[in-house]
């Protein structure tokens, strides 16, 4: 799905004046380059430092087509430019971990972070509040559900619908087309829908089927978060709940106060993450998924969402790490030792000391079949046939806890290679890689609090992946 105000798809320039601490405008240029960090240029003599690292600027910018956008940047860092053309102390370069542009306005900060209302709109949500192919039968319902999270925080989950109200005269010529139908029978149509419709046609609306959106909307937005952890957050959640890994903020309105007329009305805002992360299109509505919106009765999404937000510390690292090994260009053994790192991680969490890696697996595999079981010990054991346990003080065991030695060992390997080193063949550890990514998610479901019959029901669907590497 392409942003209606701007294309986040292609490479952009933008130009215009950026607004420092002191209120001083200066001159610059931000660099948007896709799949890459985006910075921006300040051209100045000198600025002091400390304006090098500040929360927020403002910035009035033009791209190529001239049009013009308000924009604010959230936790800028700015540093002396190294680029060769230009002259020494001219140009300051510019970071920021995301930005917000508007057609109409700049986000008001001060007034706008606590106690605003903000609607995220994420790319498959839609599909999986409702599958998008029979969406023209969707029944629009004006709320879906509301959760009050213990930090006074309000979710909820909606659908957006633009509708045209239905006309007094000529009702069948705004619902169908006519297809060799006489006259006659058109007016007889008409005389029918004109007794059932007319009587209720303050109530009904002729439904616009590309403008039915469903979105998140948060409230009472605590002063800890911000408008880019609260959509990571939630990104992330629907990411592990989709297991796909395409899903993106496609925009946010931050619903504000006319001050005129004194009502509430959205205010649209483009979000651009400092790492554009779009390259990867979501595949989601082409799987046969084990969970959508109605997989969890409104009891169970409270308690995912007080977990996400409260427990948010535990969960954020696993979050990135997933993030860092999907919108990298190449897989190779650094997003291996990612996930083994996880699988440490957990065991450290539950305080498995030296048996961490055996534990952990054994916990992820205890509730599966027999059978499932068995497969995935072979697939760990013939992807780690050539690794050695080396220095071991006493005798191991052999199944898991071999398996967890052997993955400290790989770690190290992939940590500590050298030109003498073997590198890791990743064509050979595929399928050890996908069910060490499951371990991952199926840990953030654990402090999600989901149950584990449904953590159970998501392992065995989704483990088909690793198996289908896996050559007999």
């Amino acid at each position: 799905m392409e942003l209606e105000g701007i294309c986040f798809n292609k490479n952009k320039t933008f130009a215009g004046t950026f607004q420092l601490l002191n209120g001083e405008t200066v001159f610059g240029k931000l660099f948007y380059r896709k799949n890459e960090q985006c910075e921006f240029l300040i051209y100045r003599d000198n600025i002091s430092e400390e304006f090098l690292n500040v929360d927020e600027i403002l910035a009035i910018l033009s791209d190529e087509e001239e049009n013009v956008y308000f924009v604010n940047l959230f936790g800028c860092r700015l540093e002396l430019s190294s680029f060769s053309f230009l002259p020494k102390g001219n140009a300051f370069c510019g970071y920021f971990d995301y930005a917000l542009f508007s057609k109409t306005r700049h986000f008001d900060s001060s007034k706008e972070n606590i106690n605003s209302k903000i609607n995220i709109f994420i790319n498959n949500w839609a599909e999986f509040c409702f599958p998008q192919d029979p969406k023209k039968h969707a029944t629009f319902e004006q709320r879906m559900s509301e959760h009050k999270l213990k930090n006074k925080m309000m979710v909820s989950f909606n659908q957006d619908i633009m509708g045209q109200m239905m006309p007094k005269n000529h009702i069948f010529n705004s619902l169908f087309i006519n297809n060799n139908l006489t006259q006659e029978n058109i007016n007889e149509i008409e005389k029918q829908l004109n007794t059932i419709l007319l009587p209720l046609r303050s109530s009904i609306y002729i439904k616009n089927v590309e403008k039915h959106n469903w979105f998140i909307r948060v409230e009472n937005i605590p002063p800890i978060l911000d408008i880019n952890l609260i959509s990571y957050y939630l990104n992330s959640l629907l990411m592990c709940l989709t297991n796909d890994f395409g899903t993106k903020v496609d925009k946010i309105e931050v619903v504000s106060e006319d001050i005129i007329e004194k009502t509430s009305v959205p205010a649209r805002f483009d979000y651009l993450y400092y790492r554009n992360i779009i390259s990867k299109n979501t595949n989601y509505k082409n799987r046969n998924n084990i969970f959508n919106y109605y997989s969890f009765t409104e009891k169970e999404w409270t308690a995912i969402l007080n977990n996400l937000f409260s427990k948010n510390g535990i969960l954020e690292p696993f979050f990135d790490i997933i993030y860092q090994n999907y919108y990298e260009a190449k897989l190779s053994e650094y997003h291996l030792e990612r996930y083994i790192d996880c699988v440490a991680a957990i065991g450290n969490n539950k305080k498995y000391g030296n048996t961490k890696y055996e534990v952990v697996m054994k916990d992820f595999v205890s509730n599966l079949d027999k059978d499932i079981q068995k497969k995935l010990l072979s697939i760990f054991r013939e992807s780690l046939k050539n690794i050695t346990v080396k220095n071991s003080k006493k005798p191991i065991k052999k199944g898991w806890g071999l398996i967890g030695k052997k993955l400290c060992e790989l770690r190290a390997m992939t940590t500590h290679f050298n030109e003498a080193s073997k590198r890791v063949n990743m064509s050979k550890y595929l399928a050890l890689y996908f069910v060490l990514e499951l371990v991952v998610i199926d840990y953030i479901f654990e402090i999600l609090g989901i149950d584990i019959q449904k953590r159970l029901e998501y392992k065995n669907f989704y483990l088909k992946r690793a198996f289908s590497f896996v050559v007999d």
